[in-house]
């Protein structure tokens, strides 16, 4: 998956900054769901987010090929942050594929630097629903 790469692509590159953590909040309800902002440590690391990296494979959706549904993607230049948040995508997608769907899912993704890992926590939302039919 084109993941793993951006994923090191943007390891490395905050490896050359003073960034050591951030997060990524998402938040999915009625079959509709967003990444929220990122939010840094310092306010000063906001400014290493706006490089722009050339030539990512990004993706850009699934469509109906060959008889089955495939993976589309494309290759641009993004931003680091728009890079940051198509990761964030592709792994949300991959672990919780229907993460936005009836009532959702939150949670974040803490993406940690100098470990080189991304850590995320998903909450899932849910209905409960208790029937009694009595005849009395």
């Amino acid at each position: 998956m084109s993941f793993d790469v951006n994923k090191e692509i943007v390891f490395d590159l905050l490896s050359k900054t003073d960034v050591k953590k951030f997060e990524v909040a998402f938040d999915g309800y009625g079959d509709s769901g967003q990444l929220e902002e990122i939010v840094f440590e310092k306010k000063s690391d906001e400014n290493s987010f706006e490089q722009i990296v050339k030539g990512v494979s990004c993706r850009e959706g699934m469509v109906w090929e060959n008889g089955k549904m495939q993976l589309r993607t494309n290759v641009r230049d993004l931003s680091l942050k728009d890079l940051v948040l198509d990761v964030s995508y592709e792994i949300l997608e991959a672990k919780h594929g229907g993460w936005e769907i009836n009532e959702g899912s939150y949670g974040n993704f803490t993406w940690d630097v100098e470990k080189r890992t991304i850590q995320m926590q998903y909450n899932e939302r849910y209905v409960e629903v208790n029937t009694t039919i009595e005849t009395v």
